[in-house]
């Protein structure tokens, strides 16, 4: 029997590799990682599209237009014009901007990475090679499909809001809902570096100095990398050094995909070290389980409590705080006012309450550490505890449908949609790399090391008369100068190798 069983067990190595990839993929991660990566994602996107040439590059005539590959099948069917981008370019800026600050996150992103397939997709068709929003285009879409607003946004809020209307009354849970995003994300960041790596490695590995062979190696690597947490955080660490290198010795540059680096933190871990460090140990909050406002209140300060630095505690709830040490609150005094209290260095018990609670619990909470400058003054103290205490005096009670200690309620999500679309990405990904597609959108092979030409050549040298009877050097630079941006080469590049044909030999 035990024989018969071994062989029809699949092959060891297959095994531990499924297992290995399956606990890559599927680890949990935790909201607010997934919310640092939409706000950097969706602000350099926005920043794309504030300052990219789209209008100008829509106004070109059509036969003018250099349509790249992939992208290029639709873009060429579709309308293009400054009367369509004025139009589309606003709504692409709004929606980017309320998918940054997480006002209805999910429908916001759709329509920011739908537009700006297209929009930036007008200014890939200038005939220059732009590698800067590739990569931020394709995690966008992959932050579109997940629930990447949970964490530090608007909707988080609402959220809290709602749920305390329930009776919950809870942190947004550790999740693969948030950690199988930011794994996604990993590996698209890993293929971009992979196939120029590898390229170069294939073509031109005997010219390559030392330092430049590192280079390719560490590139090679990022694939098998990011399998690991230890290995993520040595390649990232590579990468900041290679990225600061080629910004001093060389004009290559990609402060974009340093951008998507933020993904390698753990971020809640890190705020958590953080108020570990600042503070002894969390401030418990007793509030009114059976105040509406009290548990909204309570809800919404836990969704900005970064530093995992509040412990709520419904005041019905009297054995549990009894067994804290807290017995000694009244019942009346509990239901009258929220009650914060946080442990002496002699290890004994300070409480305050009311508005001077709120005092305490803004030390904990770092989005209310602004107020801290003005709520001590006794004249905003003073009108604080009025206003406290002609809002307490006039709450109402309301029973929650469910109690807090209950579980906390399942969050509609599935998986499959994102997974669907991150296999799609990583094998176009795939696709263009191994065919050495660097014209193409929004997937591309970025520059290879080994495509760089030392070679010399002469040139001819002759004035360009422009319209206005202006007379300009006819080089790249002085009428890249002319022009302000380089997208204009390619033209006078083809302008000039025209007019060399031209030329008897």
């Amino acid at each position: 029997m035990p024989s018969s069983l071994t062989s029809n067990r699949p092959d060891g190595s297959l095994a531990a590799l499924t297992r290995r990839l399956w606990r890559f993929l599927f680890a949990p991660g935790a909201a607010l990682n997934l919310a640092v990566l939409r706000v950097v994602v969706f602000t350099t996107l926005l920043l794309g599209l504030l300052n990219e040439p789209i209008r100008e590059i829509a106004s070109w005539p059509r036969d003018n237009l250099q349509w790249p590959s992939i992208a290029g099948a639709v873009l060429q069917h579709l309308p293009i014009g400054v009367e369509i981008t004025d139009w589309l370019l606003p709504v692409a800026i709004a929606a980017t901007a309320l998918a940054l600050i997480g006002l209805f996150t999910r429908t916001a992103s759709w329509i920011a990475v739908l537009l700006s397939f297209y929009l930036l997709g007008i200014a890939q068709c200038s005939g220059a090679a732009n590698y800067a929003l590739h990569h931020v285009v394709l995690i966008g879409t992959l932050l579109a499909c997940s629930r990447a607003g949970d964490a530090l946004s608007i909707d988080s809020l609402w959220r809290a809001f709602r749920n305390a209307d329930h009776g919950r009354v809870q942190r947004v849970a550790h999740s693969v809902r948030y950690g199988l995003p930011i794994r996604l994300a990993m590996l698209v960041v890993a293929i971009t570096y992979f196939f120029p790596g590898f390229w170069t490695a294939v073509s031109g590995a005997a010219n390559l100095t030392a330092v430049l062979m590192m280079a390719v190696v560490w590139m090679i690597g990022w694939p098998l990398a990011v399998w690991w947490k230890p290995t993520r955080l040595v390649w990232a660490g590579l990468g900041l050094l290679f990225h600061a290198t080629t910004r001093l010795l060389s004009t290559l540059h990609a402060p974009t995909l340093l951008a998507m680096y933020v993904m390698f933190v753990d971020w809640q871990r890190l705020f958590g070290l953080l108020g570990r460090k600042l503070f002894r140990q969390p401030i418990t909050v007793l509030y009114d389980g059976n105040c509406k406002m009290c548990r909204r209140t309570m809800g919404m300060l836990l969704t900005l409590d970064w530093l995992e630095q509040l412990h709520p505690v419904n005041a019905f709830d009297r054995e549990r705080f009894a067994a804290m040490g807290l017995g000694y609150l009244e019942d009346d005094a509990l239901m009258r006012d929220m009650h914060a209290a946080e442990r002496t260095p002699q290890r004994e018990w300070h409480t305050t309450k009311g508005f001077d609670a709120y005092q305490r619990i803004a030390w904990r909470v770092p989005l209310l550490w602004p107020t801290l400058l003005v709520i001590y003054l006794p004249p905003v103290a003073s009108l604080g505890r009025k206003i406290y205490r002609h809002v307490a005096d006039n709450r109402a009670c309301s029973v929650p449908i469910k109690r807090d200690e209950a579980p906390t309620a399942a969050i509609r999500w599935s998986a499959k949609p994102l997974l669907v679309v991150g296999a799609v990405i990583l094998a176009a990904q795939v696709m263009v790399g191994a065919s050495r597609m660097h014209r193409s959108w929004p997937v591309a092979c970025y520059p290879l090391l080994d495509t760089t030409d030392i070679s010399a050549a002469d040139w001819p040298e002759r004035d360009a008369i422009l319209a206005e009877g202006a007379i300009v050097g006819w080089g790249d630079d002085a009428l890249r100068n002319y022009f302000t941006d380089s997208r204009h080469e390619s033209k006078v590049q083809g302008v000039r190798e025209n007019q060399g044909e031209k030329q008897p030999g």
